[in-house]
């Protein structure tokens, strides 16, 4: 396609678990630091599902559905998603 830009896919959406239970969603273009952030700064989770790399403007997008979604079914944010 002639005069098209191609985006560039760099980050992935995520979500933290204890248990089965999701305690937060988030984006990320480095997975392994932001794990490490993540276990540093005190939160308990046992998993990290990690997606495909997307587009930020994406990846944005689609961590505020899942946020909007999780509050709409259980009345709060997950744990530790502050808005």
């Amino acid at each position: 396609m002639a005069g098209s830009r191609r985006v560039k896919r760099d980050t992935y959406n995520y979500t933290l678990r204890d248990g089965r239970k999701v305690v937060y969603h988030g984006i990320t273009n480095d997975p392994d630091r932001r794990l490490r952030e993540h276990e540093n700064s005190g939160k308990r989770f046992t998993s990290m599902c990690l997606g495909i790399k997307v587009a930020k403007s994406t990846a944005e997008a689609r961590e505020q559905r899942r946020v909007t979604n999780y509050r709409y079914k259980n009345g709060k944010n997950p744990r530790y998603n502050k808005t």
